[in-house]
């Protein structure tokens, strides 16, 4: 026999709110990086390919494409070295779920559960902003500091 309590939650609400939030989150990590200065890039060789010879376009045009080039490779160390912690980031949905988890549980039983779901909530939220960030890391996956100078 259900408890009144427990038959009063919107499950499906529930499931879709976390499918959706899974679905954003999964949108942000597995975005592809490539940068819209490439593709412009790109574009404008379409257009030199199809100017004629003579135009007076061309010059400024493929200038225009040398200086684009020099900005991609000056950014390429930069973005090779920026990257998540796959595992960090991991760790800190699990303990997101566990703190929606406990909160449900909370609302559903006794008021003592909110300070575990706070918590894990809290550890949750510092875990997905340090291990979420794209920045330089080791082999090991830990944030590389800049030396002070």
């Amino acid at each position: 026999m259900e408890t009144e309590a427990a038959s009063s939650v919107p499950w499906e609400l529930v499931g879709t709110a976390l499918t959706s939030l899974l679905g954003v989150i999964g949108l942000w990590l597995g975005r592809t990086g490539r940068s819209h200065v490439r593709d412009e890039v790109e574009q404008d060789q379409r257009i030199l390919a199809n100017l004629p010879e003579h135009s007076s376009m061309r010059a400024t045009l493929q200038k225009s494409i040398d200086a684009r080039v020099r900005q991609i490779a000056g950014s390429v160390d930069k973005a090779s070295e920026a990257r998540r912690n796959p595992f960090g980031v991991g760790l800190a949905m699990f303990f997101l779920i566990l703190a929606t988890s406990f909160g449900w549980w909370a609302m559903a039983s006794t008021w003592v559960l909110w300070a575990p779901a706070a918590f894990f909530g809290f550890v949750g939220l510092i875990g997905l902003y340090r291990d979420g960030r794209k920045v330089p890391r080791d082999a090991a996956g830990n944030e590389i500091e800049k030396p002070s100078t």
